[in-house]
């Protein structure tokens, strides 16, 4: 008599215990995040959207701040222009923090800005070589 042999569906039913592997099989490892070099911060919030290095990077830790806030080739290159959820003072006021935290060296800016941000733009990045901003919405100027 030949016995029927149930097939398991990988995805419902878990193995049993003695196949189960431990996930935490030592010791949680402790880390110094806000120890991390200079370097590797750097290359961190270079990955981050910029409007989140505007706006988060201070509630990390104060080591993550002093890098978004005093790493000017950070702020290099500008790109706020896909930054749709945030208001058009939001949108200003970011386009002003990021030009004031590049420090003269901003060589590219990208996004939404009116006729007051424009000028300060201008007079605020002599480096500057490209320039592609869009008028923000509710802007009458």
């Amino acid at each position: 008599m030949g016995s029927k042999r149930r097939t398991r569906s990988p995805s419902t039913d878990p193995p049993p215990p003695s196949r189960r592997r431990r996930l935490n099989s030592g010791p949680l490892e402790w880390r110094d995040w806000p120890a991390l070099p200079g370097d590797v911060l750097w290359v961190i919030l270079s990955l981050v959207p910029q409007a989140d290095a505007l706006l988060g990077a201070g509630l990390a830790c104060a080591s993550w701040w002093r890098v978004a806030a005093g790493e000017p080739l950070l702020w290099r290159h500008i790109d706020l222009a896909d930054e749709k959820t945030y208001s058009p003072a939001a949108c200003q006021a970011m386009a002003r923090a990021a030009v004031q935290r590049s420090a003269g060296r901003c060589e590219s800016f990208r996004g939404r800005v009116d006729g007051d941000v424009l000028p300060f733009l201008v007079h605020s990045a002599p480096s500057l070589r490209s320039l592609h901003v869009t008028r923000a919405r509710g802007c009458t100027t």
